[in-house]
């Protein structure tokens, strides 16, 4: 069974009244061993809490996901050059970040730095809300990279797949210069990742589709659309920028 995600009232960005069947299930492509491998993604598919934040009979506050973009901005910082101040992460190896995936730094340091051996008990290292929007994070860190000329997504075969860290390609030939790239588009090469291989959400239905939601393209919109997802373009922005500040302090997000 799928949750259905309904969007009220209509905007000149357009609206997602109903999500699209294809919205529902997707398929995956990925390679092993030199074979390619297809298989059907359910979304919306409900997973109880124990399963996401409960292992080896330890607890975490929030879902792994979550930890994975304070890492992203932590190794962007270092990538870029900007100083983190090392007393507030003892324990984490961040001279080792931008060389290791994520799953695998995960793996050597979630027990001690997140863990705790109770549900409800501060563990190390925390977050500064309880209430994370991690679709918000997430979005504003794919769109203030351009900003900063890291490459967060690569182009292939015409399509546009978020580079995978356990390739341990995570920076390596990623800085580039997208001076050229307005916002508008911007918005349309981020928005046309994730409706084709994810979902809407809050943090993408800002940008106007046609009438097979898919994002139209940026250099179709009128004027009003430009204006619109301009100002919302340069929102994430400004949200990647003070995460991508805190996180030198020790503050997530």
């Amino acid at each position: 069974m799928f949750v259905i995600l309904t969007v009220k009232g209509d905007s000149i960005m357009g609206t997602f009244k109903k999500i699209p069947e294809r919205f529902k299930k997707i398929k995956m492509r990925s390679s092993y061993n030199g074979k390619t491998i297809i298989k059907e993604v359910r979304l919306f598919e409900p997973t109880h809490d124990e399963q996401v934040r409960k292992k080896e009979g330890l607890w975490i506050p929030h879902r792994k996901r979550t930890y994975l973009y304070w890492y992203k901005f932590l190794q962007a910082r270092r990538y870029l050059g900007l100083k983190i101040k090392g007393q507030k992460y003892k324990g984490w190896d961040l001279d080792t970040i931008l060389e290791t995936s994520f799953d695998e730094w995960w793996e050597l340091h979630w027990r001690d730095l997140f863990a705790t051996k109770k549900k409800g008990q501060e563990p190390k290292f925390t977050l500064s809300t309880k209430k994370v929007r991690y679709e918000s994070i997430r979005f504003s860190y794919f769109v203030g990279s351009f900003g900063r000329n890291i490459q967060p997504i690569v182009p292939i075969n015409k399509q546009y797949l978020w580079s995978k860290e356990t390739h341990r390609q995570s920076y390596k030939n990623m800085m580039k210069s997208y001076s050229h790239f307005s916002n508008a588009k911007i918005g349309y090469v981020c928005v046309n990742y994730e409706l084709q291989r994810r979902y809407p959400t809050n943090s993408n239905l800002f940008y106007p589709v046609d009438n097979d939601y898919k994002p139209i393209k940026w250099n179709k919109l009128d004027s009003e659309q430009t204006r619109s997802v301009g100002q919302e373009v340069s929102r994430h922005k400004g949200n990647y920028e003070k995460i991508l500040k805190n996180v030198a302090k020790g503050d997530f997000p």
